[in-house]
C-alpha cells in the first residue's frame, strides 16, 4: 500500500487551491466540482482513494471536468499548443497560418 491518506471528512481545497482553479477556469462551477469530488472520493473503497497530496488531487480533478466538458473555455489543446509553438517558429509572431484555424 503506498504511502498517503483517504480524503479526511471536512476536506475543502485551500484557497490557494481555489484561486489556482478560478484564475485557470473562470467559467468552472467550482462549488459543484469540490461537491462532486468530494462526493465521488468519499465514497470510493479502493486503493485510489489513497491520496498523498488532495488539493492536487482536485487541481487535476478540475483540468479533467474542463477536458471533458467541450466547453469552449477550455484550456488549449495540445495540438493547438504545437501549432502555435511550431507555426510561430517556422513563420514568425504574427505570421502563423495556425493562428487563424485554432
Amino acid at each position: 500500500m503506498r504511502a498517503g491518506e483517504r480524503l479526511a471528512d471536512e476536506f475543502m481545497p485551500s484557497e490557494a487551491t481555489r484561486d489556482k482553479i478560478r484564475s485557470r477556469y473562470p467559467d468552472l462551477d467550482l462549488s459543484a466540482e469540490i461537491d462532486k469530488f468530494i462526493g465521488y472520493w468519499t465514497e470510493n473503497d479502493t486503493e485510489r482513494a489513497i491520496k498523498k497530496n488532495w488539493n492536487l488531487a482536485f487541481i487535476n480533478w478540475c483540468h479533467n471536468a474542463i477536458k471533458f466538458s467541450g466547453n469552449s473555455s477550455r484550456a488549449e489543446s495540445t495540438v493547438e499548443r504545437r501549432n502555435k509553438i511550431v507555426g510561430g517558429a517556422i513563420y514568425g509572431a504574427g505570421n502563423n497560418p495556425f493562428d487563424e484555424i485554432t
